[in-house]
């Protein structure tokens, strides 16, 4: 241990000569029993840690969703540092180090251990624990992911921490844990924080006997040793080494790459990347199951079974392809542009997968493991619909030259690595490779379209789980991916072609590194604003010829769009719109006469106006169901008094209980209010706020769930929810809007808080048995009121 703490040395004597003290150690009465970590702490951990520790937006990057998060603690090392001017080192649970020594040899410090003596305990956790048994109100304003947030490495330091801040013990800004909870992790720190037993971890760890016999099945398929099979592999995987995989169980596996095959233990290539060079001949695909705790802001199902294989047989190997098969080399700039890599490879069964999953890969460049995505999400709007080129209209599968031809300008700045020189981010040679495609693009689809693209070149779908349209949320700084039309019509929407689906995925997702210095997030923010207005441009070229720049315009105030590098496209229109709304009339056609009926696209029943049609007042009295849905209609209108004046970025998000049946709590109805903000543009990635204008925020409401960070929940009986509404609709940031508020929000330092978010958790998971997963609460509105 001493070895380190000499790093710390001068830190402790600057402590101890300001006066800091280490706490004293917690006195308890020792257990009688041995508690075991499964069965009764893991449970607990869970329900009040795990909340906020769990992804890389952890505070202190301390992780309690796994025994092994526990054990390797807390480090001071901050992955979200904007001004980084080196790669600094992963730090990847399960992957980065295997054992306590090689996470202490990376600075990371243990949060379990006590030194003091028996019935003491002075370790990190058990202390932040009591201290907020001792203080138990929050008071204040609580950001769990600020950067300046103390990560105490000492008892000295934590001393020091708390004398200075007071109400700040664990949990962080939220009531303690109770007598009972505390006093069984008091007594299993105490007994030495000893984790699963062997015979317990063997059984985490195993997959069950049907679901080896798929990854036997599996495993044969991705791990065939002829080229063919090779490269369709190496796609797959590439495109789903962050997916949570589920054969037909609720054990959920991540596929890797290892040195050793089927029936040893898997030995892991550690990369960064997954078209990184594994630096061995040969190598295994194997399928690890995951025992960690399950949180929906990383869990991307993708489900695997033998008509899922069927289909990749279908798209990959029965198909001819352009080149005889062969394996590519992992040279770092051939493996980072896919057109490159996997030419040989049909382009029609490179996108058509796509389309097959294309809830699944949309979700991993907005939902994926960044878990603090605001540079990376800013360049979108917080709202939008998202549709797709027909493969039989994509003029890349149709014409697969045109990639080769345009495969220096398909190159993207992921090529570069991590660690993107000053130099090179000045020079960005990578905008001007976009901005060429992009012109090349626009004037090809005009040479072979010269009576412009009609609806059958929108993508319907080719199956009944197909999911033809998409609605993107942002959060601020996280987002959510749901199959069909929810909220309002958007100001934008994108038709995205094959070049620009794998391009966003590659430079958002294959390619980004959380852990890269800021040349390189700055660079990948930049593209994608490049792919963002591409997007936007496929949509234009159904529209007149003669709104289209008008369009744009419109969808980014106060830019001009030369310094977009907006390039109007010379196709003209074959669609002959009856209305001044052409973005409304295509879309509304497309949803009632194009996509297959069983795909069941609809408008949001609550959320979406027809043209001409005015936002209703409220009502006055609630008797039927056309009642409600008037009243959620009028609060729906931009300029809400709610979201007009509370308009911080930690209130974007809520969820509302409305108790429908006191007696039985199955039948009371969860509703979810996004907020959507208002931007001028997205293209300014710096100083948000001046591009924000809170009289145009409107809410949509949604039965069930939407997102991973709720901001706030509100709990109303059925009898109240007009008194609700009208709440909505005339807050006002005074004493009285402050009292309606308490009647039915759950403020941060309310008593009863776990009780609340005990219930909401729940129901997500009978809700959404297979895509829940826990919440996180680092984004709870951060004031607490008394």
């Amino acid at each position: 241990m001493r070895k380190y703490l000499l790093p710390l040395l001068p830190l402790l004597l600057l402590l101890t000569a300001c006066g800091a003290k280490a706490l004293a150690p917690v006195v308890f009465e020792a257990p009688s029993r041995r508690i075991n970590y499964l069965s009764e702490i893991k449970p607990i951990l869970d329900k009040r840690c795990v909340v906020c520790h769990s992804c890389y937006n952890s505070p202190c990057q301390l992780k309690f969703s796994s025994y092994e998060g526990v054990d390797r603690g807390a480090t001071k090392k901050k992955i979200y540092d904007g001004t980084r001017l080196t790669t600094m080192d992963p730090t990847r649970l399960f992957i980065d180090a295997q054992s306590t020594e090689e996470w202490r040899q990376k600075d990371f410090f243990t949060v379990t251990e006590s030194t003091a003596e028996k019935g003491h305990n002075n370790s990190t956790m058990l202390q932040l624990l009591s201290h907020k048994m001792k203080h138990p109100k929050s008071v204040g304003e609580y950001f769990s992911e600020e950067n300046d947030l103390t990560c105490s490495a000492t008892g000295i330091e934590l001393g020091g921490y708390l004398a200075k801040h007071p109400n700040q013990g664990m949990p962080f800004g939220f009531p303690p844990l109770t007598k009972e909870e505390f006093n069984l992790i008091a007594g299993w720190l105490s007994q030495g924080a000893k984790g699963p037993t062997l015979v317990e971890q063997a059984a985490l760890v195993t997959p069950s006997a049907t679901d080896q016999l798929e990854i036997n099945k599996w495993g044969n398929f991705l791990n065939r040793a002829d080229a063919k099979h090779a490269m369709t592999a190496r796609y797959l995987y590439e495109h789903l080494f962050l997916a949570q995989i589920r054969f037909s169980g609720n054990d959920y596996y991540e596929l890797l790459r290892s040195t050793t095959p089927a029936g040893e233990p898997v030995e892991l290539i550690n990369t960064v990347r997954p078209y990184d060079d594994p630096k061995v001949e040969v190598f295994y695909y194997r399928f690890r199951k995951i025992h960690a705790t399950i949180v929906h802001k990383t869990h991307m199902v993708f489900a695997l079974n033998d008509a899922v294989l069927a289909r990749f047989k279908e798209l990959f190997i029965t198909p001819d392809w352009l080149q005889k098969p062969h394996r590519m080399s992992y040279e770092q700039q051939a493996a980072a542009n896919p057109f490159l890599t996997f030419e040989q490879i049909p382009p029609r069964s490179r996108y058509q997968f796509l389309l097959d999953n294309s809830t699944y890969v949309i979700r991993t460049f907005i939902r994926g493991p960044v878990c603090k995505g605001q540079i990376a999400l800013n360049v979108i709007n917080d709202h939008f619909w998202v549709m797709f080129l027909d493969p039989d209209h994509d003029l890349s599968v149709q014409y697969p030259g045109v990639l080769k031809f345009q495969k220096d300008n398909l190159r993207m700045p992921i090529e570069k690595g991590s660690d993107f020189k000053l130099v090179d981010v000045i020079r960005n040679s990578y905008q001007k490779d976009v901005v060429n495609y992009y012109q090349y693009r626009q004037d090809f689809y005009m040479t072979h379209n010269y009576k412009g693209m009609g609806y059958e070149a929108v993508w319907p779908g080719n199956r009944a789980a197909d999911a033809p349209l998409l609605t993107i949320y942002r959060h601020f700084d996280s987002g959510t991916v749901r199959r069909g039309a929810l909220g309002n019509l958007p100001r934008t929407m994108w038709v995205i072609d094959y070049p620009l689906f794998e391009r966003i995925y590659y430079a958002l997702v294959a390619g980004f590194d959380v852990f890269g210095n800021a040349g390189h997030q700055l660079m990948v923010r930049r593209y994608m604003d490049a792919l963002r207005v591409e997007g936007e441009s496929n949509l234009l070229e159904f529209m007149p010829g003669e709104k289209r720049r008008n369009l744009m315009q419109a969808w980014n105030k106060g830019i001009k769009l030369d310094s977009l590098d907006y390039y109007n496209s010379a196709m003209p229109a074959q669609i002959s719109f009856s209305s001044d709304d052409p973005k409304r009339e295509f879309i509304e056609h497309l949803i009632k006469h194009h996509f297959r009926p069983d795909c069941e696209i609809r408008f949001d029943p609550v959320n979406y106006m027809a043209a001409n049609q005015l936002y209703p007042e409220l009502p006055k009295e609630y008797k039927t169901t056309d009642h409600l849905m008037q009243g959620f209609r009028a609060t729906a209108r931009p300029g809400t008094a709610m979201v007009k004046n509370v308009n911080n970025h930690n209130a974007n998000l809520a969820y509302v209980r409305i108790r429908v049946n006191e007696k039985d709590d199955r039948d009371d109805v969860v509703i979810s209010i996004v907020v959507n903000r208002w931007h001028d543009n997205v293209a300014v990635m710096f100083s948000e706020d001046e591009n924000l204008n809170p009289e145009l925020d409107n809410i949509d409401f949604i039965e069930g769930f939407i997102g991973s960070y709720p901001n706030y929940f509100f709990d109303v009986k059925l009898k109240d929810l007009p008194e609700f509404l009208q709440m909505m609709n005339h807050f006002e940031t005074d004493k009285n809007g402050m009292e309606e508020l308490k009647k039915f929000g759950v403020n941060r330092a309310d008593d009863n808080f776990w009780d609340y978010f005990d219930w909401f958790q729940k129901r997500f998971f009978e809700e959404q048995p297979i895509q829940a997963g826990l919440f996180d609460l680092n984004r709870y509105y951060f004031k607490a009121y008394e």
